[in-house]
């Protein structure tokens, strides 16, 4: 996607005097239609949320396709998870890619560098930073394979990862936040393949309860206080299952706190 923006479009437009012309892709998703597993699994959202950074300063929008899986140039739909289009399936339980976009929209707009390194590092684990006013900084870290047979989990590609977020205010406490996107949190399919029984499509009125129930972003682990070192450095270590999405949020304990 991006590569034929960066080589063919733009190249195209500035040929004929078009250079400063925003491109714009409107339609962009996982797979070409409904009925594909991977569409409602954890790796889909992570798929989405690698294609959105790779965009990024590449074109100037980049719109999902589509918000939901009632697609009535498909017909009915056959089941709760039939592999659809949408960020949102029937009930408006909200999938995986959603909280994607959703962990994407958190993030500020002031962008921090960042440096990568180890096995996998750029390829299989990526990341965005950002930081705010307040001095609260953000880190939006996932790890995928392009490799679509693995959708469902991969061992030899999960990844210890250690977090390392410098130019804070040394000494200071931070509260420190995880959310997580991966087969055990934020992850309607899991929740329904717990509850079905066999190949049940559609849910009673019971699962349709736990399904609201379950339909939330869920934390890694507890919001815990941790120290900036004297160099203002705060270490997080974690692991990333391949396909997992992690969002971790430091924000000044104390208001007072100089966004450093």
């Amino acid at each position: 996607m991006t590569c034929v923006a960066r080589h063919f479009i733009r190249p195209s437009l500035e040929r004929y005097g078009r250079g400063g012309t925003p491109i714009w892709w409107t339609e962009w998703g996982v797979t070409p239609t409904h009925f594909y597993e991977v569409s409602d699994a954890v790796f889909s959202g992570v798929f989405l949320l690698r294609g959105m950074a790779s965009s990024m300063g590449r074109i100037e929008a980049l719109s999902y396709w589509v918000v939901s899986d009632h697609f009535e140039e498909l017909g009915r739909p056959p089941a709760l998870l039939h592999g659809g289009f949408g960020l949102r399936t029937i009930g408006e339980l909200r999938k995986p890619r959603w909280w994607a976009l959703a962990l994407l929209k958190r993030l500020d707009e002031r962008r921090l560098p960042v440096t990568l390194a180890g096995d996998g590092a750029g390829s299989l684990v990526e990341t965005l930073a950002t930081r705010s006013e307040d001095g609260a900084v953000s880190v939006l870290a996932w790890n995928m394979t392009l490799d679509q047979t693995k959708a469902a989990g991969s061992e030899p590609h999960d990844r210890d990862v250690t977090v390392r977020v410098d130019g804070l205010v040394a000494g200071a406490s931070y509260t420190l936040t995880h959310d997580r996107v991966d087969a055990d949190h934020s992850n309607v399919a899991g929740t329904w393949g717990a509850l079905r029984d066999g190949d049940q499509a559609w849910p009673d009125e019971e699962q349709w309860a736990a399904l609201r129930a379950a339909d939330r972003l869920e934390a890694l682990e507890e919001p815990r206080e941790v120290l900036a070192d004297a160099d203002g450095t705060v270490t997080v270590t974690t692991t990333l299952p391949m396909p997992s999405i992690s969002f971790l949020h430091l924000a000044p304990a104390d208001p007072a706190t100089p966004a450093g």
